[in-house]
C-alpha cells in the first residue's frame, strides 16, 4: 500500500473543493480605542456586546478587565478623548481585521466626506491604491511578527475566508466608490446647470443691450436729422435777414421808389397796347438794394441758386412756396451782382438810383418783347 503526503497547497485546495462552507471562529476584532469611540458615538454596552463579542457577557466583561475598565461605571466608560490623532495604520489595521470601509471610517470618526478626505490625505482614496497599500502593510506586519504555525485545515479555512472577506471587501470598496463618483457627477451636473444659467443670462444681457445701442442709434439719427433741419432754417433766416433792411428810414425809401416804379411800370403798360389787351393787370416786385463786392463771387453764388432753383422744380409734387422763396433769393442776388459790377464802375457813390434804372430798363424791354411774341403768334 502506498501512501502519499500532501503539501499544504494541495491539502487546502482539496479541502476547499471537498468541504463544505466554511465558518469563521469568532475572535475579538475590537479595540479599546474603538470601544471607548463606540460609546462616545452613542452605542449602548449590549449592542457592542451583541455586535463585537459574540453577544456572550463573559468574553464582554473579560476584555473590559484586559483593558482596566471594569471598575468604571457606565458613564465613565462612556467618555472618550474624540481628539486623539486618527492615523493611517489604525485604519489598515481595522480593515485588515475585517471590517468594511466605511464602517472602519465611521468606528474612528470620520464619516462622510470627512473619511475620504483623510483616504485622500493617506493616497488610498482609490479602491485600488488602497488594495496595494493592505498588501504591503500586512506584508510588513508580516515580517515583523511571523505568525505561528497552524494546522493545515485551519490554515485552508483561513485562507478561504481571507480570500472571501477580501471580495467583499472588494465589493464594499466599490461600492462606496461608485456612490462617491454619484455624488460627484452630481456636483457636477449641478456645476454645470449653474453655468448654463450663467450663458443664459450672459446672452440675455447682450440682448438687452443691442437693443439699447439700436435705440441709441435711432434716438441719434434722429437728432442728426433735426440739428440738419435747424441748420437749414438757420440758413433762410440769415436769408431772409440779408434781404430785409432794418431800417424804417429805407422802408419809408423804399415805398416811395415802389410808387415811383408803380407809375413808370403804368406808363409802360399804356405805351404798349397789344400788351394790354392781353393782360389783366402788373405783378410789382420790390427787392431792397444792399451794396456787395465781388462780382466775381456774386456770380457763383447766383450758379448756386440756380440750381437750388431747379431742384425745387423737379419733384412731382411742387411746392409753390419754396419755389418763390427760391426765385426771390435768385432775383435778390442778381441785385447784389448788378451793385458789385456797378461799385467798381461807380466807385463811392450810391448805387441806389443807377440799379434801379438797370433794371427799369430791362424790365421795360422784357414788357416790349412780350408784346411783340404775343402780337407775332
Amino acid at each position: 500500500m502506498r501512501e502519499y503526503t500532501m503539501s499544504p497547497e494541495e491539502l487546502a485546495a482539496y479541502n476547499k473543493r471537498t468541504a463544505g462552507p466554511q465558518v469563521k471562529r469568532w475572535e475579538r476584532t475590537m479595540t479599546k480605542e474603538d470601544f471607548q469611540k463606540a460609546r462616545g458615538l452613542g452605542l449602548t454596552e449590549a449592542d457592542i456586546c451583541l455586535k463585537f463579542f459574540n453577544n456572550d457577557p463573559n468574553e464582554y466583561r473579560k476584555q473590559l478587565r484586559e483593558w482596566g475598565l471594569h471598575k468604571q461605571t457606565k458613564p465613565e466608560r462612556k467618555r472618550t478623548d474624540m481628539t486623539e490623532a486618527v492615523t493611517k495604520e489604525q485604519y489598515l489595521d481595522r480593515r485588515l481585521n475585517g471590517e468594511k470601509r466605511s464602517s472602519a471610517l465611521k468606528s474612528m470618526g470620520l464619516s462622510g466626506a470627512k473619511g475620504y478626505d483623510y483616504l485622500k490625505q493617506w493616497g488610498i482614496k482609490e479602491i485600488d491604491a488602497e488594495e496595494r497599500e493592505l498588501e504591503l502593510y500586512a506584508a510588513s506586519k508580516t515580517r515583523a511578527a511571523p505568525e505561528p504555525s497552524v494546522p493545515v485545515e485551519e490554515a485552508a479555512a483561513a485562507s478561504a475566508a481571507q480570500e472571501d472577506k477580501t471580495y467583499m471587501d472588494r465589493v464594499d470598496a466599490l461600492k462606496a466608490g461608485n456612490e462617491l463618483l454619484r455624488e460627484e457627477l452630481q456636483q457636477e451636473r449641478e456645476a454645470h446647470g449653474r453655468c448654463m444659467q450663467q450663458a443664459d443670462d450672459f446672452a440675455a444681457s447682450l440682448s438687452e443691450r443691442d437693443r439699447v445701442i439700436a435705440d441709441l442709434r435711432s434716438k441719434v439719427a434722429d437728432r442728426n436729422s433735426r440739428i440738419a433741419d435747424l441748420e437749414a432754417e438757420v440758413d433762410r433766416l440769415r436769408v431772409d435777414a440779408v434781404t430785409v433792411d432794418p431800417s424804417h428810414q429805407k422802408l419809408l425809401e423804399l415805398q416811395a421808389e415802389y410808387k415811383r416804379l408803380e407809375a413808370k411800370f403804368e406808363d409802360v403798360y399804356l405805351a404798349n397796347i397789344d400788351l394790354q389787351k392781353q393782360a389783366t393787370g402788373f405783378i410789382q416786385l420790390r427787392l431792397p438794394v444792399i451794396p456787395a463786392d465781388g462780382p466775381n463771387v456774386q456770380r457763383a453764388m447766383i450758379y448756386e441758386l440756380i440750381e437750388t432753383f431747379n431742384k425745387s422744380v423737379e419733384p412731382a409734387v411742387i411746392e409753390r412756396g419754396d419755389i418763390m422763396l427760391r426765385m426771390f433769393e435768385l432775383l435778390q442776388q442778381m441785385v447784389a451782382f448788378i451793385t458789385a459790377d456797378m461799385g467798381e464802375l461807380l466807385p463811392g457813390q450810391d448805387l441806389t438810383e443807377p440799379a434801379q434804372r438797370f433794371f427799369e430798363y430791362h424790365n421795360a424791354r422784357y414788357i416790349e418783347a412780350s408784346a411783340g411774341q404775343k402780337a407775332v403768334s
